[in-house]
């Protein structure tokens, strides 16, 4: 009887080696070198920042040799303008900017910066110069200070308090029991959806990257803060290259060049006005919105 409680143990101990075996087994699998793995080689070449353009040239992608994503990608965007990617959910727009930041591997000769291939450059150098904005905030649990400025050292408060008030933080920050030593939960549960994407927002604003990229991120935003977000964001874009992946077409105004993405390709690209007055593809997203909006406040006034 007194070797039950041992024999329990014994059990118990070989369940947890089981159960640990199955997941070094899986972490073996992702740490182990093999020339299958889809890995971004970085290249020698310091970037120093963008002085003439971003641009693609014949881009196409797929994962693992699978059905094309991008397909004969070509468009420029000079230096301190701003450009706005449209089109269908799965056309490729995301994809494209995880190309661009180096998350995936481009073919040779697809994508240059300054004329200069993209592949040459070190990874790590190209990602000082730019910030990211996602349709999905990363945050972590800790404090709004340590997730504000994350990867960052040596922050000031006072810069930290520019980038929430360019972000329209004011008053959350003021509502916090503990301010900037305020913890915000895992992923930032304590916040609600638009406050945990304006502290994304006021996170790439305290970087003042040179390259801004912006996936979709006032997706979560209700219209009013929507709106002023858009003011801070046309304010934080003077001097620096913009790229805005965008549902409300509304928001994109003020783009020097729209590029509308379907199926992976190019479908037309030119100014916000050119476009609706060509009357193709981005009008036809154009009236489709605003048919929608019509319908919700029709709905709403019943």
């Amino acid at each position: 009887r007194s070797a039950i409680p041992n024999l329990n143990a014994l059990s118990q101990f070989r369940l947890a080696i089981a159960t640990a075996e199955a997941q070094i087994t899986r972490l073996k699998d992702v740490l182990q070198s093999d020339e299958e793995k889809f890995i971004v080689r970085s290249g020698a070449r310091v970037f120093a920042g963008l002085k003439d353009a971003i641009e693609f040239r014949h881009l196409n992608f797929s994962y693992r040799g699978k059905h094309p994503i991008l397909k004969d990608i070509s468009f420029t965007i000079p230096k301190g303008q701003m450009c706005a990617i449209v089109g269908p959910t799965g056309a490729g727009k995301t994809t494209l900017v995880n190309v661009l930041i180096r998350l995936y591997e481009c073919e040779p000769g697809s994508i240059f910066l300054d004329g200069s291939d993209i592949r040459d450059f070190a990874v790590a150098s190209l990602t000082r110069y730019v910030g990211y904005v996602s349709q999905e905030p990363m945050l972590f649990n800790d404090t709004l200070r340590a997730n504000v400025g994350y990867g960052l050292e040596g922050v000031s408060d006072a810069s930290l308090h520019e980038a929430l008030h360019k972000a329209k933080l004011d008053d959350l920050l003021g509502k916090l029991p503990d301010g900037l030593e305020t913890q915000i939960g895992d992923r930032g549960v304590q916040l609600s959806g638009g406050e945990r994407q304006r502290v994304s927002i006021a996170r790439a604003f305290l970087k003042n990257p040179e390259i801004l990229i912006l996936d979709e991120a006032t997706s979560a935003l209700d219209t009013k803060t929507e709106k002023s977000i858009q003011q801070a964001i046309d304010e934080g874009r003077k001097d620096r290259t913009t790229i805005v992946i965008a549902h409300r077409l509304s928001t994109i105004v003020n783009a020097d060049n729209v590029v509308v993405i379907e199926a992976g390709s190019v479908a037309e690209q030119g100014g916000f006005t050119e476009l609706l007055e060509r009357k193709g593809k981005f009008h036809e997203y154009w009236e489709m919105q605003r048919a929608k909006e019509r319908s919700f406040f029709q709905a709403v006034l019943k």
